[in-house]
């Protein structure tokens, strides 16, 4: 593959730490492009990963990484790969750069997921319009929680490293892609990136520099462990155990084995069972993404997805890519920067590429981006001027002291030019604003004209029939259904209607007729009696728990007949009521 175009900047180190495992990036422009300096990969242990207040633990991590690798560049770009992120293109009326920052927040105040007062905002310039006779500028806005953004910065500060930026990862891997892709800003042109991590799966999808659509699937390269964990049955008739350490070794020698494979492990166990177990996992996977291009094709009908690019730890799954190719008729591409970059000091990188080079798109996005254009670390952690004058004064307090005062003597005069200049800024919008408050008498009179429309519309529309209301949230309960579904269970059939009855309410009274709505679920559930019953079990107590549903009931359970499977089961019905909307009955 050709390269397209590089950002010739200076050597730069990307970090992406997570919970699975931190991934370090350090890239070197050349003459033909971007070259690996260095790179390292971190296993975070799972009980450090699931602890609390762990960011002196992980900075542990980082210290050892860099000192394995030798690297002595000390300022680090970081990758932010939260849920709750924002990338968002706006147009806000032109204002000072000072107040761009509460009218972003303002324009994302119904999506954001935390307090306005605790995000922390950057935005680039993309262009200016004018509608109506105002000035508007597009912008590139994103918004974080300022709590995320701060334990990223304690964790590579508590490491000895220097934070000069932080991109989010949808940026990132963007950047990682425009690498390779000639041009991945038109505006017609959407690309599908997904990031298959150890504990869930990101899908963002991108048109120009814009994220239109983002989703997280809670099902990644953990529940391909989970799913080979358990018994097997050799050739000879032994049962072999296996537990979440051989498991994941397993997947890591085998991964997705071709189907009909004849080869036997150590142990004489079948390596066409690891198939059996793996593929439905790997099955719902690909489901799930093919519902999320379907439902940002379906939501935006302005564009179509060219390409899907796969990135993360589970993508090298082996056989899984060519699995993947096998169900998409787009563009498929999987990216591995330890092997489409060069890397002359370290030239043997085949085995690290083969088991994480996917993982570290992020971090080399990172470093090819150096937040040229976004950077998320909030500016009390930006290096300054006063800031370097107060680390060299405690190196010579006499002489820098000195140096300090006349330094204060020139910014005080700076900031009193800059405060004039802006004064006279400050005045010309006030004049400017005079002149649009005269401009805005033709839209207030399209405003009265637009109103008396729509009291007349208001009124056309009460004589019309009235839509009834579904009596319950029907969506919701689906999905508070399906969530629940674990990978050796499979619902067959859902009914949902009206039913009646008739309650008998004492001896002395006659009947009376009780009518509601439910639904009656239809399903399978494979494995051993103890693993079924275990997993029944569970599947109704976390129905019970559910807000949306007011009673569930086991109506049937049977054995599955032997010639309709090949692998024991029982079939089971449920009787589930959910819970009506307001005012329903």
């Amino acid at each position: 593959m050709a390269l397209s175009s590089f950002n010739q900047g200076k050597t730069a180190v990307g970090l992406d730490i997570g919970s699975h495992a931190i991934k370090m990036v350090e890239l070197q422009p050349g003459r033909d492009g971007w070259s690996i300096g260095a790179s390292g990969y971190q296993v975070v242990p799972k009980a450090m990963g699931d602890s609390a207040n762990n960011e002196e633990m992980l900075a542990g991590l980082v210290r050892l990484l860099y000192s394995r690798q030798g690297i002595k560049t000390k300022r680090v770009y970081l990758t932010i790969g939260s849920y709750n992120i924002l990338v968002r293109k706006v147009q806000i009326p032109k204002m000072p750069d000072s107040e761009l920052v509460e009218a972003i927040k303002w324009d994302a105040r119904e999506a954001m997921m935390f307090s306005p007062e605790e995000a922390v905002v950057d935005f680039h310039l993309l262009g200016q319009t004018v509608q109506e006779g105002l000035e508007f500028d597009e912008l590139l806005a994103v918004i974080a929680p300022r709590e995320e953004v701060e334990r990223l910065v304690s964790i590579a500060t508590e490491a000895g490293l220097e934070v000069a930026g932080i991109l989010p990862l949808p940026l990132a891997l963007e950047e990682y892609d425009g690498v390779w892709v000639e041009d991945t800003h038109k505006e017609d042109h959407s690309t599908c990136y997904i990031d298959m991590g150890a504990q869930r799966t990101r899908v963002y999808f991108v048109t120009g520099m814009e994220i239109l659509f983002s989703r997280e699937i809670p099902n990644s390269g953990v529940n391909i462990t989970e799913a080979l964990v358990g018994d097997y049955v050799t050739a000879a008739g032994r049962t072999v155990q296996v537990d979440e350490k051989r498991a994941e070794e397993i997947k890591l020698r085998y991964g997705l084995p071709p189907e009909g494979s004849e080869e036997e492990t150590h142990d004489r166990i079948p390596v066409r069972e690891f198939r059996e177990r793996i593929l439905p996992v790997v099955t719902r996977q690909v489901e799930e993404i093919e519902r999320s291009i379907d439902s940002f094709v379906n939501t935006y009908i302005v564009t179509s997805v060219e390409r899907v690019v796969f990135t993360g730890g589970a993508t090298s799954l082996q056989g899984f890519m060519e699995y993947v190719r096998a169900h998409f008729d787009l563009t498929v591409s999987a990216y591995n920067p330890l092997s489409q970059l060069s890397s002359p000091d370290r030239p043997n990188l085949e085995d690290d590429a083969a088991e994480h080079g996917h993982s570290m798109v992020a971090a080399a996005g990172c470093a090819v981006d150096q937040c040229e254009k976004i950077n998320l670390l909030p500016e009390e952690f930006r290096r300054s001027f006063s800031k370097t004058l107060q680390q060299l004064a405690r190196l010579a307090p006499i002489p820098i002291a000195i140096l300090l005062l006349a330094a204060f003597s020139v910014l005080l005069r700076l900031d009193l030019h800059d405060k004039e200049h802006n004064l006279a800024i400050r005045t010309q919008q006030l004049n400017q604003l005079k002149q649009r408050f005269v401009a805005l008498d033709i839209p207030k009179r399209k405003l009265k004209k637009l109103k008396e429309e729509k009291e007349i519309l208001m009124a056309e529309q009460a004589q019309l029939p009235r839509k009834q209301v579904a009596p319950v949230d029907l969506p919701r309960v689906l999905n508070e259904i399906a969530a629940r579904v674990i990978w050796n269970m499979a619902l067959e059939q859902i009914t949902f209607s009206e039913y009646g009855g008739a309650l008998e309410e004492d001896e002395d009274t006659s009947k009376v007729v009780q009518r509601g709505w439910a639904l009656l679920v239809k399903g399978s559930i494979f494995g051993n009696r103890e693993k079924v019953l275990k997993t029944l079990e569970a599947f109704l107590k976390d129905l019970k728990k559910s807000p949306l549903l007011s009673e569930v009931k086991l109506m049937t359970s049977q054995v599955t007949d032997t010639d309709r499977y090949t692998r024991k089961s029982i079939d089971f019905t449920l009787f589930i009521t959910p819970v009506l909307r307001p005012g329903v009955t």
